[in-house]
């Protein structure tokens, strides 16, 4: 029996995730770092473990013969490919000049909005969503984790006059 496109797909994902974090492990500090640091890193790893993670669960979840539905499939699907790979630049270069929070946001909504293919939620569903997550996201690194995440070099204006 052929193992289906998905469960390959699961399997890359596993090999990707241990992959990283071994070569996350070869990461050396150039310098000393304190005890409540989590240390350069934690990210790689993180990362990693989210890998094997989806890795393992669409491993567990897809069927043995691939009778799934095609993401890319037509020229349409190329096209939505293209789109994500725009909105994923423009928010590496917006986290330099609007910072975390707006770019998150920005990229979660147009994202949520895109990758909902059948189902398309409210826009205020989908909003909230990304303003709930971004925000806590953003709480998690820089409160629970110690981790400063781009503020923007055109919201550090803003935010100083407003102080």
């Amino acid at each position: 029996m052929k193992p289906g496109k998905e469960r390959i797909l699961a399997l890359l994902y596993i090999v990707l995730g241990a992959v990283v974090f071994c070569l996350s492990s070869q990461i050396r500090y150039r310098f000393a770092v304190a005890s409540e640091d989590v240390g350069p890193r934690f990210f790689p790893y993180c990362c990693a473990a989210g890998f094997v993670l989806c890795g393992l669960g669409k491993l567990l979840t897809s069927p043995a013969q691939g009778k799934g539905k095609t993401f890319i499939g037509d020229f349409s699907g190329w096209v939505r490919m293209a789109v994500i790979l725009l909105v994923l630049l423009l928010y590496v270069y917006g986290l330099k000049y609007v910072g975390y929070l707006i770019s998150g946001f920005l990229l979660l909504t147009v994202l949520t909005s895109m990758l909902s293919l059948d189902h398309r939620p409210p826009l205020w569903a989908v909003m909230l969503f990304s303003a709930v997550v971004t925000a806590c996201t953003y709480l998690f690194f820089e409160k629970a984790v110690h981790v400063l995440l781009p503020s923007g070099t055109w919201i550090k204006p803003l935010l100083r006059a407003l102080r």
